[in-house]
């Protein structure tokens, strides 16, 4: 098994912690940060015209992305090549800049529907349909995935780098990049807040929508629950992925996907619904303020500040066996098994070097200055010998020659 399904059979308590740390502070965390800084946004950025608010987002959103998107190697390869202190400034403030930018992205294009379609049953059935047909015909279902289901902790060795729908960022043809970029952000990005829209306001016209204290905690109730599910899905889901192959393993992950969606979205809207509610809903700047401040700060303290990004394109199905029901959500795991890819690296660079005398002194021959490789061996075991009978005969004829 790979990296991924590896995570699910470390110690049980690495597992449980990182249950509890998904569910109980980074989804919280995450969600109070996209939570204040679309609040802050709607309350700073041309309040009194929607459709010009929306519009900017949407403008400044899809260029961060694609810029990120378009130049994420030319960033790691730079970046990476810098002093520490410069390395960790700009890599932080990257991430400012990136999470701006996906929060702008996706009001940009929830709002400008919003603004132009409504808020009724028909945009929001569209909206849901849409998005999810063109995930599933694109094999790109799995991006509607969030906290507390994924877990993104900030690893430097891939902190600027992601993928996209074709796979083109070690591509030398430019267009191709681009191509590539745009389609991922403005294709496969929008369907995915096509899909997360419809979803709401769904939810807000079918749960308890006369008590929005009780839709808030109903939204909690279901995500979390359906979160646990799906965490507890994923042991037989793996067993079952490593024996299928075809359409029906991808059909089985896009039906365990939105199974997990469900927790998703519900966690998201229940929490977002309860900090309206309970946190200084009198000072609603302030409120939002804090945790849009506190989101940041904590993650970004807790090494899993990517965790509030929306970047990338991941594939249905893409890994092999049972890897492709791992849930991403990895974060004491994370680092056991980077420590032990670390000290495997090493053993297996010491049981190199130790090979590699072992040779030398099997097939070489160790010199004064140096090591004769056994090619060189071989020649100088094939030279005349002055008692081989065959090199007497070769210097008899010569002296009869002359």
């Amino acid at each position: 098994m790979g990296d991924r399904s590896e995570s699910l059979w470390v110690h049980p308590a690495a597992v449980l912690t990182d249950t509890m740390l998904s569910l109980c502070l980074v989804a919280p965390m995450v969600v109070g940060y996209w939570r204040g800084t679309w609040f802050l946004l709607d309350f700073y950025l041309y309040p009194d015209d929607t459709a010009i608010s929306c519009w900017i987002s949407l403008v400044v959103g899809f260029g961060i992305l694609l810029l990120a998107t378009w130049f994420q190697r030319h960033l790691q390869d730079y970046v990476t090549r810098q002093a520490a202190w410069l390395y960790f400034l700009l890599s932080r403030l990257y991430t400012v800049v990136l999470c701006l930018g996906c929060v702008n992205h996706w009001r940009g294009v929830w709002g400008t529907l919003d603004v132009y379609t409504g808020i009724g049953w028909t945009t929001a059935s569209m909206s849901l349909v849409i998005g999810v047909t063109g995930l599933i015909w694109l094999h790109a279902f799995r991006n509607i995935m969030a906290p507390p289901l994924v877990i993104i902790v900030d690893d430097p060795e891939e902190y600027f780098t992601f993928p996209t729908m074709f796979r083109t960022i070690d591509s030398k043809q430019r267009h191709l990049i681009a191509l590539d970029g745009l389609f991922s952000v403005t294709v496969v990005g929008s369907l995915v807040v096509l899909v997360w829209r419809g979803s709401f306001l769904l939810l807000d016209l079918v749960m308890f929508p006369e008590d929005v204290e009780w839709s808030a905690w109903g939204s909690t109730i279901l995500g979390y629950s359906s979160s646990l599910f799906s965490f507890a899905l994923q042991a037989p889901l793996a067993v079952l992925c490593s024996r299928i192959t075809g359409i029906w393993r991808i059909v089985v992950l896009d039906v365990s996907t939105a199974v997990g969606y469900v927790g998703s979205v519900n966690v998201w809207r229940g929490l977002w619904n309860l900090y309206d509610i309970y946190l200084f809903p009198e000072h609603k700047v302030w409120s939002n303020l804090l945790t849009h401040v506190a989101g940041l700060a904590i993650l970004s303290i807790c090494y899993c500040a990517h965790s509030i990004l929306v970047r990338g394109v991941y594939l249905d199905a893409e890994e092999p066996g049972a890897d492709a029901a791992a849930l991403p959500y990895y974060y004491v795991r994370y680092f056991i098994l980077k420590r032990r890819r670390v000290l495997a690296g090493l053993t297996a660079e010491v049981e190199t070097t130790e090979r590699e005398d072992e040779r030398k002194q099997r097939d070489g021959r160790v010199v004064e200055n140096g090591w004769l490789a056994e090619e060189v061996v071989a020649m100088i075991d094939e030279s005349p010998d002055e008692n081989d009978h065959r090199w007497k005969a070769s210097n008899n004829d010569k002296e009869s020659a002359i």
